[in-house]
C-alpha cells in the first residue's frame, strides 16, 4: 500500500519509542482490538466505514483503503480523500463525496504518464473545497520510465463534476526529485493553492537538496510559484505539511525542517504577497535539550482570518513523553500550548495531533491518534474540542464491525486513527482515517461530528443604517451562529420605518417621514438560544 495513514502514524510511533528509550521496533506494531461493541454516537461521535469503489480503474476488485483529509463546504456536501489498493497493491486516489445523507466512493483520476504496473503509490493526502462542487486535491503517484520509478506530485481539481489530474512540474525538470505534496487550501470556488516540498535528486558534483513547493490553481490551471524561503537555521530534512489561505496573498503554511540540534516546528507566513518564516516555540514543559532526540513538528493547520488560527502537531517534554501540540495565532503572536488527551490515554504520553478545522475563532476541532498501550499496541483516534481558551479530548468510536469481540475472536486486533477533520460553517463536521486488523489491511473511517454543533453568535452587518427622508428604502441587518440565530429589534425606529425580523438575516425598510433629520439609536439583538444572545447598537439616520 501507498504510505497509508496507518503506516506514518506507526513509524512516528517508532520515533517516539527511539524518543523515550524503549528500544528498536517495527514500523507497524500489533493491537488490541476495541474493548467491545463501540456504539455510534459515543461521545455525541457517529463512526462508519468509508464505501469502497465497485471496481477499481485496473478492473480488480478494491481490498483495502484509508483516509487522509476532509472538506465539507456546506451540510450537504463534503470530500474526503485517501487511497485504495487491490490484492496486488496497485492504488489509486480514493475520493468519497458526501450528498448530506449519503457517503460514495470513486477514484480520481491519474496523469497520462502514471505507472499502470503494481505498487504505483497513488495516494491524495489532502483536499479543500472552495464551494459546493469545486475543489482542489494533492498527493503524489509514481511514473516509470521503463527504468526507474519515480514518485511525482499529484494535483486534481473538480469542477463540474469531474476531477481532472495535473503533474505537478518542478523547475529543476520532470523527474529530477522525490516529490510530496501535502497541502491544499481553496480560499473561494475559483482560487487554491498546494504545497509540498521536493527532494532534487544531486550528482557527482552537485549535492542533494531540499525545497520547497507551491503552486495555485486560477482559471483552472495549476501553475508551479516561486519556492518559499524556510528559516536561516535550516539544515536538513524538509516537509510542509499543510496550508490555509484567506486569499492567494495572504496563506499559512506549517511542517517541519532540521536544524543543527533537532527537528523544530515550522511557520510560514504569506502577508500580502510577502512570505516570512519562523521557528515554532514550544510549551514550557518541552524538552529543549541540544540533540534532543524525538520529534517537534507541526502536521495540520486552520486560519479562520488572517489573525486567528490554530495548528496542531507533536513535541517532546522533559519527561521524553510525545504529547499533542497546539498552537494559536492571536493578535499577531503564536501561542504553543500542550493538547489534552482522552483519560485512558497511558501516562507516559504517546499522541499527536493530525487535523485541525476551525470554523469560527474559539470553536476548532482537530484531531489525531494516541496510545492507550504502546507495549501491547494499542492505538485509537481522538477528538479534541476547543471552547474559547480551553480544549477538551475525547476517544473516536469505531464501528460495530471493528471490534473483535463482536465476532467471538478475542485475539483479533484493530488499529485506528484519525488524520483530517473538517467542519462547515453550519456546524457539520467530518473527521476521517482508517482502522483495520493491520497497516497493510485498511478500511477508510469517518466520524460525523454532531451537527448543530454550537458556533459563536455575531451580528456582521453595519452599526449605522442611512435612510434619506420620504424615500422607499431598506437596510438588512446579518448574523452568523450555529443554531441560526434569531435577530429581533428595540428600540423607537423613526416614522415610517418598520423592523422585520427573522433567522440569520432581518430587515429595516419604509418611507422615513420624520420633522427633523438625524439619528435614532436602535438596539438589534441575535440569539439562538435562552441564555445565548448578543446586541448591537444600530444608528438609523435619517438624512434629508
Amino acid at each position: 500500500m501507498s504510505e497509508s495513514s496507518m503506516v506514518r502514524r506507526a513509524v512516528a510511533g517508532a520515533v517516539m519509542v527511539a524518543a523515550l528509550g524503549l528500544g528498536a521496533v517495527t514500523a507497524v506494531q500489533p493491537a488490541h482490538a476495541a474493548s467491545g461493541p463501540v456504539a455510534a454516537g459515543t461521545a455525541g461521535m457517529s463512526p462508519s466505514p468509508a464505501p469502497l469503489p465497485t471496481l477499481l480503474p485496473n478492473g480488480n476488485a478494491p481490498q483495502s483503503a484509508t483516509l487522509y483529509s476532509s472538506a465539507c463546504s456546506s451540510a450537504s456536501f463534503c470530500v474526503a480523500v485517501g487511497t485504495v489498493e487491490d490484492a496486488e497493491l496497485d492504488s489509486y486516489p480514493l475520493v468519497e463525496t458526501y450528498d448530506g445523507s449519503t457517503w460514495s466512493a470513486s477514484t480520481a483520476p491519474l496523469p497520462a504518464n502514471a505507472d499502470a504496473g503494481p505498487s504505483n503509490g497513488a495516494v491524495l493526502y489532502s483536499v479543500s473545497c472552495g464551494s459546493d462542487g469545486t475543489c482542489g486535491a494533492a498527493g503524489d503517484y509514481n511514473d516509470f520510465d521503463g527504468t526507474v520509478q519515480y514518485q511525482n506530485g499529484l494535483l486534481e481539481a473538480l469542477s463540474g463534476g469531474t476531477w481532472t489530474a495535473t503533474e505537478a512540474t518542478l523547475a529543476s525538470g520532470p523527474d529530477s526529485g522525490l516529490v510530496n505534496l501535502r497541502g491544499v487550501s481553496c480560499p473561494d470556488a475559483t482560487t487554491c493553492v498546494a504545497i509540498g516540498d521536493v527532494y532534487v535528486f544531486g550528482s557527482k558534483t552537485v549535492p542533494s537538496t531540499w525545497s520547497t513547493l507551491i503552486y495555485l490553481l486560477a482559471s483552472g490551471t495549476w501553475q508551479l510559484q516561486t519556492a518559499i524561503p524556510v528559516p536561516s537555521s535550516y539544515q536538513n530534512s524538509l516537509e510542509l505539511s499543510s496550508v490555509s489561505c484567506a486569499d492567494e496573498s495572504d496563506c499559512v503554511v506549517v511542517g517541519s525542517y532540521e536544524d543543527a540540534s533537532s527537528s523544530q516546528g515550522l511557520i510560514l507566513t504569506l502577508t500580502s504577497g510577502s512570505w516570512s518564516a519562523e521557528e515554532a516555540s514550544l510549551p514550557s514543559n518541552a524538552n529543549t535539550e541540544p540533540n534532543a532526540r524525538g520529534m517537534k513538528v507541526l502536521d495540520s493547520v486552520d486560519c479562520v482570518d488572517a489573525a486567528d488560527c490554530v495548528a496542531g502537531g507533536a513535541y517532546v517534554d522533559s519527561s521524553g513523553n510525545i504529547d499533542p501540540l497546539l498552537e494559536i495565532l492571536q493578535s499577531g503572536t503564536w501561542t504553543p500550548q500542550e493538547g489534552p488527551v482522552p483519560p485512558d490515554s497511558q501516562s507516559n504520553t504517546l499522541a499527536a495531533i493530525t487535523g485541525v478545522s476551525c470554523p469560527a475563532v474559539g470553536t476548532c476541532l482537530a484531531d489525531g491518534y494516541y496510545w492507550t498501550d504502546y507495549q501491547a499496541g494499542d492505538e485509537s483516534g481522538m477528538v479534541l474540542t476547543q471552547s474559547g481558551p480551553n480544549w477538551s479530548a475525547a476517544s473516536a468510536p469505531l464501528p460495530v464491525t471493528a471490534s473483535a469481540k463482536e465476532s467471538g475472536n478475542q485475539t483479533s486486533t484493530t488499529i485506528a486513527g484519525l488524520d483530517g477533520i473538517s467542519c462547515s460553517t453550519t456546524g457539520t463536521c467530518m473527521a476521517v482515517g482508517g482502522f483495520g486488523p493491520s497497516a497493510s489491511d485498511q478500511q477508510g473511517l469517518i466520524v460525523s461530528l454532531p451537527a448543530g454543533r454550537p458556533i459563536p453568535l455575531a451580528i456582521t452587518s453595519a452599526g449605522q443604517a442611512t435612510f434619506t427622508d420620504h424615500r422607499k428604502s431598506s437596510f438588512t441587518v446579518t448574523a452568523t451562529g450555529y443554531p441560526t440565530p434569531l435577530i429581533t429589534e428595540k428600540g423607537k425606529l423613526p416614522k415610517g420605518l418598520h423592523f422585520k425580523k427573522g433567522k440569520g438575516s432581518a430587515t429595516i425598510s419604509g418611507t422615513p417621514a420624520v420633522k427633523k433629520p438625524g439619528s435614532y439609536p436602535v438596539t438589534i439583538t441575535a440569539s439562538n438560544g435562552p441564555t445565548s444572545s448578543v446586541d448591537q447598537t444600530v444608528s438609523v439616520v435619517v438624512g434629508s
